[in-house]
């Protein structure tokens, strides 16, 4: 019951927030249609990548790629939450 009466309190109050946003214009169609045939020629050219390199080792390469971009802030986090948790050595 204190959970429901915060959600509404939560829900009240993004509604009072988005109350002060304007309505959005409409949406052009030809932009849309621009849009999904730029998306649809990239990935209907994804077998012609195939090719070179197999789809199957891009999936597995990507997110070590982003893992060793961003090692060092992984790196910093992790030391930051080891340090975070109580524990003594006596």
């Amino acid at each position: 019951m204190i959970v429901e009466g915060l959600f509404n309190i939560f829900k009240t109050f993004i509604n009072f927030i988005f109350a002060f946003i304007p309505n959005l214009p409409s949406f052009d169609i030809s932009i849309l249609d621009s849009l999904t045939r730029y998306i649809n020629l990239i990935f209907d050219n994804l077998g012609l990548l195939g090719f070179f390199i197999h789809i199957k080792t891009i999936k597995l390469l990507i997110p070590l790629v982003i893992l060793a971009i961003n090692f060092e802030r992984i790196y910093h986090f992790s030391i930051w939450l080891v340090r975070k948790l109580p524990f003594s050595i006596d």
